[in-house]
């Protein structure tokens, strides 16, 4: 409820907040008002659209109306919208009724309720509209003299009409009063606006971030479309002279002009230019230019003429304006108590200038207001006249003030008796007039009455006469024209013989006396008791502006009781500013309004510190618990939704896209209000602490300890509130990070719409990001990032802005050293830059890049606190220290901030920025530091301060240089001595030094005009440097690094933990993008082989040509190779010079091209192969065919003659089948065919490679072993593998297996050592089996080379378990001689099994049992007397399709293993980190444990299950992936085997040859080869005699036919599908492996296999994606016997843990460097691995993180392992306990961005 009015004077410092409900009751007042303003109608009309016939209907028009409406308004709908609702708004005001109400209610009805809202009224228990309305609708006319009085742009789906447009339709104005001014003011208008290319901002478009956006443009090339922006530019970079100086180059252009053309041309006024500018800018940004104009203490427009000639009162751009007075808070400038002057003028110029008058009054050294001796300041101004601008005197203590009140002068430009709007205003708001005139207006009666009016006002005068003297005759009648009180409210100076400076010393004690008695009036009430007839407030016409604020004082009003209940007796109560604060601080905790923030964030935040640094062993298994327990507290917290100022703020946060400058307006609204709360509460804890302080330094001399003790508890108490009283917009936005983390990270325990609204609000702070509001990545009370909404919101603007590329700045220095005001002058930002609060924590904020200027797209500026801060709170250096090291490794270009000349006042952040660049560099050695850092030097006033303090310069070097050797032999690094070596340093381009920013002294001290030039001058130099760089993040990969520096940095980690993530990253992003080279090398070869090769081969006819064709194939193979390696270098250069991360990729960019060089080699060589294969089989093939023809040909003929026989005799189709079978038996038998065996031959080549390879052994095969195996050669036959054909039985220690131990004699030993010997054995044959199956595959003859590679498979296996000091025994030469030869047995076996059905396939005689099919056709076809065309179709068609299933079945795999590769595992961190993340999901423990044992197996069997499924099991429309592919294959065959089947037949049809098949035959086998189908013409051979008679009919026959066989193999192939997937999905396993898994080396501490896709990377070290628990292998620690938890990644870490010669299986004996035998090991330090094992790269943690995924496995199977290994695990397991699946998995994926 609305309190009571009290007349009584606020207290000071109170006013914004008790504001507050003057506003909600003018807001109450507003919506009193029946009626509804033409600018609401149009903006309804914008939205009505298309619908606004059904909506026409609805209010009760009949559709004759609104055809008769259609008709008026055919070209503008907008007008026809615009002019139904207005003459239905007529009518229902003529009924007397309220037509706002029934207007919302009809939309509402209409379902138009967003528009029904705009109009702000309650239409509940509203009743009917009377019959009488719509008989009157009935008989209404339109008429096209219905014109739109307030049009503005809405966006709708019309055409928006031109800024000229709207400057004539803005309000009906009638001839008669249309005056000259008005004319010249609209023409002038329209002409600066065209001039300037300012039309598409008018009015009120032009945003902050389009005038600030970062842009190139020469002054030679400066355009009249480039000056506005410039302007706004040097405005906000704090220029004085921005206006003038601007102008420069154009009305210097004009005047050339002028010249050459012997005319006169007029310039530009400034104030006209700098007008028309100001009223094409967003609010927003006219808020800015005012701050920026009252810094630089310029004269802000307060009242201004629009296009419409109506007065528009600025009140919006003053809200930004904070005062600091002394002894009092910072204040906003509309809040403080205030008297107020207008200075106007009436006549003509004189010789002495009002304004400059002014100026002297306020500041005799500064120009405020623009005068006529400024530059074109005697330009004839037109659409400045009439504007009345503001400036403020603001008191200081000093003898010098010569006023001790804040005094605001308003200047009207022009003659006062022109402008009678703006002199009303001017008499309602001011305390006094000053006039400066002529004297002759003594009896001007105008003059007079205007003086009158003033004098109904009450408001002293004080009349500046210029003359020399006064008549005293007109004097005296002047005088006595008013009343005596009059008369004493005014004085008059005549000019005489005075100068300015007494002129202006008697004005100012004129004007210091005369208000002495005036009260002072908060200007915010001043304005709001203006009348709405006078001037249309900036505020109020603005529909978002005026929502905004309701929505804002609904959230504020929403505060504890004490605004409706509290407020009153406070403000009756309290007589004193400290009353008033005291009882408002007992309302308004923080902790209260923000609970999230609470203990619970803080105690949520300590506990992630000790996470981050905790190291396995510590007592920290509650940690994850308490997580829990605290997110759930802070979800329920919010559940209860017992904050209304919260919940308010909530449902105004989340908006919709296109009511954006609402929200925006809102947040401004908002943070306005709470910055008043601020200014009540602040200076009475200051003053309160600064009191406990002197309490306290004094009771240390004078009072008891216990005393002393009492005072510092209250102290501290002080310093803890003082604290909380710091309350902004960004603690409430911070708060929303809360609700989105906590509800993000326990979902489950929310509903879902809850869950829902919460998800949304990134997408809203994104929105407010890009439209340049700043956001908090960095928690400034608990320093903490909230990672969840950090990487949530920059997500979501990657989205927006799809992923650009940004350069990151940011400036580092002491705390109020001017970093953010630096910030702002350079591109236009929001940082705060009050006084005495400071900047807490670290914002980013975003500019947009003009396209193609820079190498980026956006600059993201990050402004941070002050390093070495005089917080009372944060006095910590290791705070400064992570703050210095994170903004320098997140910023590619940092500006250290210095003020003054002296080194030393930045000693201590040189040092911060020292250790910080020198931990980065310490990240990679190999790399260059790819920041850029800039010393810019504040407050050096010498005009030559670069030449004087060079010498200061080379200083500073010295000292970073001292610095930095002592900083690098802190962090144990011997070769580094100079700050060069860690960052280039260019003395003469990277060190500034500015003049100081303000000029004078303060508080009316102005910006300082070389401050500006500096800043310019820095923003060009930066933007110089960085535009030749090429490092730049995107978009995507900023969260990555925020996230991975700050874990770093607060694990005392940064150098190990940072150094992971980018080189992981961006390694990952190498391995993808190399292997993604090799694999489209390989398909090229491929491709040659399949089309190039076999297309060659295909025209070949004559078997001695195909080895010609050989050498010639090679060479286009050789040549093309090399066209694409050098292709594949210049790509690659490119591609590392090109990426963001190019100085880390860098180190391997040579490397890489060796290996490409290598790979292209190596398949230059298997090109080799693969066209001598290939010409193998094609010369096989020409043999088989030219015999196989010869006998087609002969039972062609038999069956043509066969058929004759029955040719129109009717016969049984049994009887045919009969004879036709008789005769096909007859002639089969009679071919002269015989099978070679090859039996003999494979065994004989089996036992000569195995007799060979045993003498390369060091035990020789003896005859009785191989005779042996002969007598057991039928258990080899009965056997289909190896695995588990060896039984424990035939184990004998000594014999078999030889024993470590010393114990021998023990049973159980022998027992436990022959059942490991049988495992192993069995694990070996699983190997050989997978093996042979995969050469099986193979549609190949037996080649002595398989044999070989097995044995040379099992020859590694065993000698790679001897060499396995794991176990405790080893295998002897007579076992190992024994599995040769059990293993050679059943590869004869097998192989002479598979080479039989080689031979039968390829058989002559079985391709003939193929062809009985065909023959039939052409049998049966004869003695149907089926025409010729028909049986050659049929015989054709056949051939085709054989063709095209053999090469669907050849191609298919192919095509199956590209879409498993490239869309699944492109490489191996790819494929690992899916197998392990399904591991997580649904694997068994006995799958882990087989991963684990043998990834690369697990691999194999895991990619043919995935392949198998996704082939078979993803369908789309109903179809298996298969059978799209089979399909798709087929249906490409059949397609361009049908065109050349046209090609041809239309080529014979046109050729006058002689026309016959074998000529159709070569024309369609031409064709073929074009299309690259390889087919061979000797299959395609028919019958000699045959005849064509209709090639028309032949090739429909044709078409028809395959068609029918496409049908048919679609069919085949569906049917096949599973057989065909498990054969090709057992190749595709291997294949993929073969490209992807590349190195198959293990950790020689944990065995987690290298991550490396390529099996030899020279030059590159073996790495992995998570080193395991040594746990996972059953090491257990010595001491204590439990399993041991520790990583490789943090026992390298360690000082004094070391590893025995077993643990790393004796890898460390390979160096060289260990001594270590098997009976006697060595043990070695962990940290010095890399002498011993040089091979491996473990990266350095110092956390138990580095494993999340294992630790998650070990404990979530912790059971398992305990049995596995028969050893307990330690409890501190524990703290694992609460790590979700999802973060499980999360941990693999947060560097490479793989989805699992």
């Amino acid at each position: 409820m609305a309190s009571k009015k009290n007349n009584t004077i606020d207290p000071e410092g109170v006013e914004v907040y008790f504001s507050a409900e003057e506003d909600v009751q003018q807001q109450d007042r507003q919506s009193e008002l029946k009626t509804i303003t033409e600018e609401e109608l149009l903006l309804i009309a914008g939205h009505i659209g298309h619908e606004w016939q059904t909506l026409g209907i609805m209010f009760g028009f009949p559709k004759a109306k609104l055809d008769q409406l259609e008709s008026i308004y055919d070209k503008n709908p907008h007008a026809r919208n615009f002019c139904m609702l207005l003459k239905w708004c007529q009518l229902v005001a003529a009924l007397n009724l309220n037509e706002r109400e029934h207007l919302a209610k009809q939309l509402t009805t209409a379902d138009k309720k967003d528009q029904a809202d705009w109009l702000d009224v309650n239409t509940s228990g509203l009743g009917p509209l009377p019959e009488v309305l719509w008989s009157r609708l009935q008989c209404i006319t339109f008429d096209r003299d219905i014109s739109i009085h307030s049009v503005k742009e809405h966006k709708s789906g019309e055409t928006t009409r031109t800024a000229t447009d709207l400057l004539y339709s803005r309000e009906r104005i009638t001839p008669q009063e249309q005056t000259s001014d008005h004319k010249l003011f609209k023409e002038k208008s329209i002409k600066l606006l065209k001039a300037f290319s300012l039309e598409k901002y008018f009015p009120e478009k032009l945003s902050l971030q389009e005038a600030m956006k970062i842009s190139e443009k020469k002054q030679d090339n400066i355009s009249e479309a480039d000056i506005p922006f410039r302007m706004l530019k040097k405005l906000i970079m704090l220029c004085l002279t921005a206006r003038e100086s601007e102008l420069e180059y154009i009305n210097s252009r004009k005047r050339d002009k002028s010249r050459q053309l012997a005319s006169r041309v007029s310039n530009w006024n400034p104030m006209d230019v700098f007008m028309i500018i100001f009223q094409c800018c967003d609010p927003f940004l006219k808020q800015e230019l005012a701050r920026k104009m009252f810094t630089c203490r310029l004269a802000i427009p307060f009242l201004y003429r629009n296009t419409n000639n109506k007065i528009v009162l600025s009140k919006w751009p003053l809200r930004g304006i904070d005062v600091n007075l002394e002894n009092r808070y910072e204040t906003n400038i509309v809040c403080l108590d205030t008297k107020i002057i207008a200075f106007v003028r009436t006549g003509k110029l004189t010789n002495l200038s009002k304004s400059n008058l002014l100026n002297s009054i306020i500041n005799a050294s500064h120009a405020t207001f623009f005068w006529r001796e400024c530059r074109f300041g005697k330009t004839k101004r037109v659409i400045a006249e009439g504007c009345v601008e503001a400036s403020w005197f603001i008191p200081s203590k000093s003898l010098s003030s010569w006023c001790s009140d804040l005094i605001m002068t308003l200047n009207l430009r022009g003659n006062i008796l022109d402008f009678e709007k703006q002199f009303q205003v001017l008499c309602k708001l001011s305390s006094m007039f000053i006039i400066h005139t002529p004297v002759d207006y003594l009896t001007d009666k105008l003059f007079v009455e205007k003086l009158k009016v003033i004098h109904s006002f009450k408001k002293k005068i004080i009349c500046v006469f210029d003359c020399d003297e006064i008549d005293d005759r007109v004097l005296e009648e002047f005088k006595n024209q008013f009343r005596e009180e009059d008369r004493q409210r005014t004085i008059m100076i005549e000019l005489g013989g005075m100068g300015l400076s007494d002129l202006v010393n008697d004005l100012r004690c004129s004007i210091n006396e005369e208000l002495r008695d005036q009260p002072s009036c908060k200007l915010e009430k001043c304005l709001a008791n203006l009348p709405l007839s006078l001037c249309e407030d900036d505020e109020n016409i603005n529909i978002d502006c005026k929502k905004g604020k309701e929505q804002a004082l609904k959230v504020i009003c929403n505060l504890p009781s004490w605004v409706n209940e509290e407020k009153e007796s406070i403000k009756t109560t309290s007589t004193t500013k400290k009353e008033a604060s005291e009882k408002l601080m007992q309302y308004l905790p923080k902790r209260d309004l923000l609970k999230l923030q609470g203990p619970d964030w803080k105690e949520w935040c300590s506990l992630k510190r000790k996470k981050l640094k905790a190291k396995y062993n510590d007592s920290d298994c509650y940690i994850y618990t308490e997580f829990d327990t605290i997110r759930k507290k802070q979800i329920q917290t919010y559940l209860e939704k017992s904050v209304p100022f919260l919940n308010d703020f909530l449902d105004s946060f989340y908006i919709e896209d296109e009511h954006i400058t609402r929200l925006k307006f809102f947040l401004s609204w908002l943070k306005y209000y709470i910055d008043g709360i601020t200014q009540m509460t602040m200076p009475t804890r200051i003053q309160k602490y600064q009191q406990l302080w002197k309490q306290l330094k004094v009771a240390k001399d004078e009072i008891e300890n216990y005393e002393i003790n009492e005072l510092r508890i209250q102290f501290n108490d002080s310093e803890q509130k003082l604290l909380e009283a710091s309350f902004g917009i960004e603690h409430v936005i911070r708060e929303v990070g809360q609700i989105y983390e906590a509800i993000i990270e326990k979902k489950s325990t929310v509903d879902a719409f809850e869950y829902e609204k919460v998800k949304k609000f990134p997408k809203v702070m994104s929105k407010l990001i890009q439209s340049g509001y700043p956001f908090e990545i960095l928690d400034g009370d608990t320093s903490m990032i909230p990672s969840t909404w950090i990487n949530a919101v920059l997500r979501e603007m990657k989205n927006d802005l799809n992923d650009k590329k940004i350069l990151t700045l940011a400036v580092l220095g002491i705390q109020s050293s001017g970093k953010s005001t630096l910030l702002n002058a350079l591109f236009g930002l929001q940082f705060s830059v009050r006084a005495g609060s400071c900047t807490k924590g670290v914002f980013i904020q975003l500019v947009e890049v003009e396209k193609g200027y820079l190498p980026y797209d956006f600059v993201l500026v990050i402004d941070t606190e002050g390093l070495r801060s005089t917080s009372i709170i944060q006095n910590n250096y290791d705070h400064d220290n992570e703050l210095a090291t994170f903004v320098l490794g997140l910023a590619q270009l940092t500006i250290i901030n210095i003020k003054g000349e002296n080194t030393n006042e930045m000693k201590d952040c040189l040092e911060i920025a020292v250790h910080a660049f020198l931990r980065l560099k310490m990240t990679n050695p190999r790399i260059d530091v790819c920041q850029t850092c800039v010393f810019v030097h504040q407050n050096v006033p010498s005009a030559n301060a670069s030449t004087h303090l060079s010498p200061g310069n080379i200083k500073l070097i010295e000292v970073l240089d001292g610095m930095t050797e002592a900083a690098a032999k802190q962090l144990g690094i011997a070769d580094i001595k100079s700050f060069n070596q860690v960052l280039k340093t260019d003395l003469e381009n990277l060190v500034f030094h500015f003049s100081d920013l303000w000029s004078g002294d303060p508080p009316m001290a102005h910006a300082n005009q070389g401050y500006s030039i500096d800043v310019a001058n820095l923003k060009e130099r930066i933007f110089n440097i960085e535009q030749t760089k090429c490092n730049n993040l995107f978009l995507s990969q900023l969260s990555l690094r925020i996230d991975q520096l700050w874990k770093g940095i607060m694990s005392d980690d940064f150098v190990y933990s940072f150094r992971n993530s980018l080189e992981i990253q961006a390694f990952n992003v190498m391995e993808d993008q190399y292997q993604g080279m090799i694999l489209e090398t390989a398909d090229m070869l491929q491709k040659f082989i399949r089309s190039t090769v076999r297309l060659k081969f295909a025209e070949c006819e004559i078997k001695e040509k195909l080895s010609e064709l050989v050498e010639d194939l090679k060479a286009i193979l050789r040549s093309r190779f090399q066209i694409c390696l050098n292709k594949l270098v210049t790509d690659w250069y490119n591609f590392i010079d090109k990426n963001p991360s190019n100085a880390i990729l860098v180190q391997w960019k040579e490397s890489r091209v060796c290996r490409l060089r290598e790979e292209v080699d190596r398949l230059i060589r298997k090109g080799d192969d693969d066209i001598q294969t290939v010409q193998k089989q094609y010369a096989l093939t020409l043999i088989q065919r030219c015999e196989q023809d010869k006998h087609e040909k002969e039972i062609q003929k038999k069956s043509m003659r066969l058929a004759e026989q029955y040719r129109g005799k009717r016969l049984s189709g049994v009887d045919l089948r009969s004879n036709f079978n008789e005769m096909w038996q007859s002639w089969i038998s009679g071919l002269e065919l015989s099978l070679s065996p090859s039996t003999k031959s494979i065994n004989a080549e089996i036992d000569k490679i195995l007799y060979d390879f045993t003498k390369s052994d060091d035990r020789v095969l003896l005859p009785g072993e191989m005779e042996n195996s002969k007598k057991i050669k039928k258990i080899f036959e009965r056997m289909t593998i190896l695995a588990h054909s060896i039984m424990v039985k035939e184990i004998q220690v000594d014999r078999d297996i030889s024993l470590y131990l010393k114990t021998k004699a023990k049973k159980e030993v022998k027992r436990v050592c022959k059942n490991q010997a049988v495992t192993v054995i069995n694990d070996m044959f699983k190997v050989i089996d997978d093996k042979i199956k995969e050469l099986l595959l193979n549609d190949d003859p037996f080649d002595q080379t398989y044999a070989m590679e097995i044995l040379r498979k099992l020859h590694d296996q065993i000698r790679s378990h001897n060499e396995n000091k794991n176990y405790d025994f080893k295998f002897t030469a007579k076992l190992r001689v024994r599995l040769y030869v059990h293993v050679a047995c059943f590869m004869k076996v097998i192989f002479t099994k598979a080479d039989e059905a080689y031979q039968m396939k390829h058989n002559v005689k079985v391709q003939m049992q193929k062809y009985q099919t065909s023959i039939w056709k052409i049998f049966i076809s004869t003695v149907d007397e089926k025409s010729t065309e028909f049986i050659v179709a049929c015989n054709l068609c056949e051939k085709m399709k054989d063709f095209i299933k053999t090469s669907v079945n050849d191609d298919l795999p192919e095509k199956i293993r590209n879409i498993i590769y490239t869309e699944e595992f492109t490489t191996k961190y790819v494929l690992t980190t899916r197998i392990m993340a399904d591991l997580a999901k649904n694997g068994k423990f006995e799958d882990i444990q087989s991963y684990i044992e043998d990834p690369e197996r697990f691999a194999f069997f895991w990619v043919m299950k995935y392949a198998s499924n996704k082939m078979m099991n993803e369908h789309v429309e109903g179809q298996s992936r298969y059978e799209l592919l089979a399909d798709s294959l087929i249906t490409s065959y059949v397609s361009s085997i049908k065109s050349c089947i046209d090609d041809a037949t239309q080529k014979i049809m046109k050729s006058d040859k002689k026309k016959n098949i074998h000529t159709w035959i070569k024309y369609f086998h031409k064709y073929l080869l074009s299309k690259d189908v390889p087919i061979s013409k000797v299959l395609l051979t028919v019958v000699e005699d045959i005849r064509i008679k209709d090639y028309s009919d032949f090739k429909r026959l044709l078409h028809t036919q395959l068609d029918h066989d496409r049908t048919n193999l679609i069919g085949q192939f569906a049917n096949s599908a599973d057989n065909f997937i498990d054969y090709q999905s057992h190749i595709q396993g291997h294949k993929i492996l073969e490209y992807v898994w590349g190195c198959n080396e293990r950790c020689p501490f944990c065995g987690e296999t290298c991550q490396k896709s390529s099996k030899d990377h020279k030059g590159e070290p073996h790495t992995c994606i998570q080193h395991r628990p040594l746990a996972l292998h059953g090491v257990s620690d010595q001491q204590t016997g439990l399993l041991r938890l520790e990583t490789c990644s943090y026992l390298i870490t360690s000082k004094n843990c070391e590893f025995i010669c077993d643990l790393c299986k004796r890898c460390c004996q390979k160096s060289g460097k260990c001594d270590g035998t098997i009976d006697s090991p060595k043990k070695h330090l962990f940290r010095e691995y890399r002498k011993f094992i040089p091979e491996w790269d473990i990266p350095p943690s110092m956390q138990m993180d580095s494993s999340d995924y294992w630790m998650y496995i070990l404990h979530k199977y912790k059971d398992n392992f305990v049995m596995e290994y028969d050893e307990e695990l330690p409890d501190s397991l524990a703290q694992w306990e609460n790590k979700s699946q999802k973060e499980a998995i999360g941990s693999l994926n947060v560097i490479s961005n793989i989805r699992c």
